[in-house]
């Protein structure tokens, strides 16, 4: 194994010279000249050289290791966010010499179990991805007593800088403008309720308005209680829609499940998608290119959201060292569309 003094014979420097040369440090400028610092950089990749993660962490009183707390979600589109999330966490903190260490939990009771194992002299900070299990802002104070800065994703991210959230209205706002975008005039949309329902309604209605078109409370299809993410839920919403004389040329579901149903029930009553109806879901999950006409579909841009949480924190740990973004930035991935073919245009 090629090692800094390895290196610094070759040369004929002394290997702190090289080790302040390797480390990227801004002592390097005034150790070294360029030219010595070139040649440092050269001899070190024609010898292969690589930095030992270990020795540094050591030397800046580090562990270079990041845990990551995540529900462990029964819902194929929310599974998929989390690998994407994760990968996203994963690769910025690879990049800059640091390990995930990655522990689920499903319940509540579980989570406070996780806490309760967290310890500083194992690792530098934490991650928790929640998911809809619970608000775990509650716990925070709990995690950073221990010494370990923390970073939440959350559902909306509004008052605390370092935490890493989604623009629920922003979600419907750019799924009802690409509807509108495809020619639909009568949009409907189905509400799951609760505070991201509540935003997610704001923004169809903004959209709506920005359209020029009329607000209609009957093409809502309010979905509510434990079960309203199960596609038997949306699947009776729309039949009882049908059954009132409801008509609609868009549907903006609340998931990419509930769209999946949508799409069958319609189709089964000799309604087609998308020549009849086009429908948009929100998760960007497998199942949209599964489906017989593939789903269009609202991304959270979860990988993206891993790749920015990971600098978040690695700036909270060593901010002299890691650039994580403008001060008091608050950090709400914008959503993106992915278009199919539930709703090509006529």
């Amino acid at each position: 194994m090629i090692t800094i003094k390895d290196i610094a014979d070759e040369i004929g420097v002394s290997t702190a010279i090289v080790s302040i040369v390797l480390s990227g440090r801004s002592a390097a400028n005034k150790r070294a000249s360029p030219e010595l610092a070139t040649k440092i950089k050269a001899v070190a990749a024609e010898f292969g050289y690589t930095p030992n993660v270990s020795a540094r962490a050591l030397s800046k009183k580090r562990q270079n290791t990041i845990c990551m707390l995540a529900s462990r979600k029964t819902g194929q589109a929310e599974s998929t966010d989390a690998s994407a999330t994760l990968f996203g966490v994963s690769k910025v903190l690879s990049a800059n010499s640091f390990r995930t260490v990655l522990q689920y939990f499903e319940t509540e009771e579980e989570f406070t179990g996780c806490i309760g194992n967290l310890r500083r002299q194992f690792m530098d900070g934490v991650v928790v991805d929640p998911g809809w299990i619970f608000n775990p802002e509650k716990y925070r104070d709990s995690i950073e007593q221990k010494g370990l800065p923390t970073l939440f994703f959350l559902q909306n991210a509004a008052e605390n800088i370092f935490d890493i959230g989604i623009n629920h209205d922003e979600v419907s706002t750019v799924a009802t403008e690409h509807l509108v975008a495809r020619g639909c005039k009568k949009i409907a949309f189905f509400d799951m309720g609760g505070a991201a329902g509540q935003l997610r309604l704001e923004g169809y209605q903004k959209a709506i308005a920005n359209a020029g078109m009329q607000f209609d409370k009957r093409m809502i299809c309010h979905l509510s209680g434990k079960d309203k993410y199960k596609p038997a839920i949306a699947d009776r919403g729309i039949g009882k829609m049908i059954e009132a004389g409801i008509r609609f040329d868009g549907i903006v579901a609340a998931s990419d499940g509930q769209a999946f149903v949508l799409l069958h029930r319609l189709q089964s009553l000799g309604i087609k998608v998308p020549e009849d109806v086009k429908i948009i879901g929100v998760d960007n999950s497998p199942i949209c290119e599964l489906s017989f006409v593939k789903i269009s579909s609202v991304s959270g841009q979860p990988e993206l959201r891993g790749e920015i949480a990971a600098r978040k924190l690695l700036h909270r740990i060593a901010p002299e060292e890691f650039d994580g973004g403008a001060a008091g930035e608050i950090t709400n991935i914008p959503p993106k569309v992915v278009a199919r073919e539930s709703t090509l245009k006529n």
